[in-house]
Order: C-alpha cells, then sequence, then structure tokens
C-alpha cells in the first residue's frame, strides 16, 4: 500500500500545476512571453483589453476587490458609457495595487469570472500574442 501513497503524493504535485494552469487559458502561458506575463499593466495596455469585456463587467470588478458601491459610483460619474465605466473602475485596481496589478493578475481574473461575464477571448489572445503595442 506504500505504493498507493507515493502515488497520491505525486499526484499532488502535478494536481496542483493543474489547478495553476486552470486560473488562464491554455494558449496564456504557452504563447505569452512570462516577462509580459509579469508586467505591470499600464493604462494603455488597460484600455486594450477593456475593449474585449462586456456584459456583467462588474464581477470581475469586485473579483478585484473594487466594492459595488465604488462600481456604482463610477457608473453615475459615466452614465451611458460602460467602456469609461470599466475603464475607471479597472483604473482604480491598477492604481491600488501598484506593481501587482500584472497582466498575468489580470487574465487570472477575467479567466476566473469566465462563466459570469461576456469577454471575447479571440480578441484578447490576438493582441497579447501579436504584442499590438501594449507597453
Amino acid at each position: 500500500m506504500s505504493s498507493d501513497g507515493a502515488g497520491v503524493s505525486g499526484d499532488t504535485g502535478s494536481h496542483s500545476q493543474e489547478q495553476e494552469e486552470a486560473c488562464f487559458p491554455a494558449w496564456f502561458r504557452k504563447s505569452v512571453p512570462e516577462n509580459r506575463q509579469r508586467q505591470k499593466l499600464t493604462q494603455k495596455s488597460l484600455m486594450m483589453l477593456v475593449r474585449f469585456i462586456g456584459g456583467n463587467w462588474e464581477f470581475v470588478a469586485m473579483e478585484l476587490d473594487i466594492t459595488p458601491a465604488q462600481i456604482e459610483k463610477f457608473k453615475k460619474a459615466n452614465p451611458g458609457s460602460p467602456d469609461s465605466q470599466m475603464m475607471n473602475v479597472f483604473l482604480k485596481w491598477l492604481q491600488a495595487r501598484g506593481s501587482e496589478a500584472t497582466l498575468e493578475a489580470f487574465v487570472r481574473v477575467l479567466w476566473k469570472c469566465n462563466n459570469l461575464c461576456t469577454v471575447d477571448w479571440d480578441g484578447i489572445e490576438k493582441i497579447l500574442i501579436n504584442g499590438n503595442n501594449m507597453d
């Protein structure tokens, strides 16, 4: 039975790696250079990404630790302009998190909210893989 125990122990390591990979779209780790994944997002790169986020984006904001009251404040400040609302909310996160506000962190949250909001993953993949002046 000790071989079963060893198998379980071995599975834990691969399971942990599988869990980490499940936090991202399959193409992200394979196609986006690691130094870029860990790079702090800029306002410009965030603007490019926001274009590909649609309905129910508030779930992404809440996952980024933006409170519902803060979200509502930004919505009232920019009525009729969801892109401006999103941009202002996500900029708040960017400023609050500093160097922790990386592309990796943002994509992880988007992926986590994938079933709750609309995300155009093809568009995001295209700009992240091609670079498209994200810096």
